[in-house]
């Protein structure tokens, strides 16, 4: 039985990861910065329904916590990086504080968990695997998140580097790139920004935002023994919406 370690997995997204990843017979461990009560009840709803879920508070930008926090973890042969932070600027009004912010976390961030965990698994002679989460803006820019179209980007980068690389040791990178999905800050820019409502809106070839059991279910795939050939692969789960429908409603 694979042991999976969800980096994230306290937030919206990932919790429903940490779930579907239970169903399937994993056994987990989540990672996330949230303080130990919150990350409690945000986990409790899941440990009601499969028993105990260990959780570890960590701060990914930090090398020492996250070494010291793989160490006292028990053996795991798999590593979901789904922790990440976005804010919307345009471009002109960027704060260079803010801007360093989405480098940390989801680019130096994911590189201290890769490297940390890829040294681990060479060390222990572990054939692992590590999905990363990108994003679909990494190719296709977005009006007023520069700052995290720019570090998914990276991370797509940071993939195919460390797949490359970490081959001969038998060790498969991938990351999951979701579209819009039906949670956090997307959701609540829907309900209360009309611009950014009407420049969603038609948009989506296939009609509907991606819901985070979407993203989990990729995400479950890239960890499943029918990914065994996958390395260095970015998979998109976006509802087609990198397909740019101009043509839509709102379009600019």
């Amino acid at each position: 039985m694979a042991h999976t370690l969800i980096v994230g997995g306290a937030g919206g997204i990932g919790s429903v990861t940490v779930k579907r990843l239970l169903s399937d017979g994993h056994s987990v461990t989540v990672v996330d910065a949230l303080p130990m009560e919150a990350a409690d009840e945000r986990l409790e709803p899941i440990r009601q329904e499969f028993g105990d879920v260990p959780y570890v508070q960590a701060d990914i930008t930090s090398r020492e916590s996250v070494e010291q926090t793989l160490a006292a973890i028990p053996e795991f042969d798999q590593v979901v990086v789904s922790a990440a932070v976005v804010k919307e600027q345009p471009f002109l009004e960027i704060d260079h504080d803010d801007f360093q912010l989405h480098m940390n976390v989801n680019v130096y961030g994911s590189f201290n968990v890769g490297q940390a965990v890829a040294k681990i698994f060479v060390e222990r002679g572990v054939e692992g695997r590590i999905v990363f989460f990108s994003s679909w803006v990494q190719d296709y820019p977005w009006p007023d998140i520069t700052a995290y179209s720019v570090s998914k980007a990276a991370v797509k980068q940071l993939v195919k580097q460390m797949a490359r690389e970490l081959a001969a040791h038998g060790i498969r990178i991938n990351a999951i790139a979701p579209g819009i999905v039906d949670s956090g800050m997307a959701r609540y820019s829907l309900d209360h920004d009309p611009k950014y409502a009407a420049r969603v809106n038609g948009r989506i070839p296939l009609g509907d935002l991606q819901q985070p059991s979407d993203i989990a279910a990729g995400v479950a795939y890239l960890l499943s023994a029918d990914a065994q050939a996958i390395t260095g692969t970015v998979l998109l789960v976006d509802g087609g919406l990198s397909l740019f429908k101009f043509e839509a409603p709102g379009a600019e």
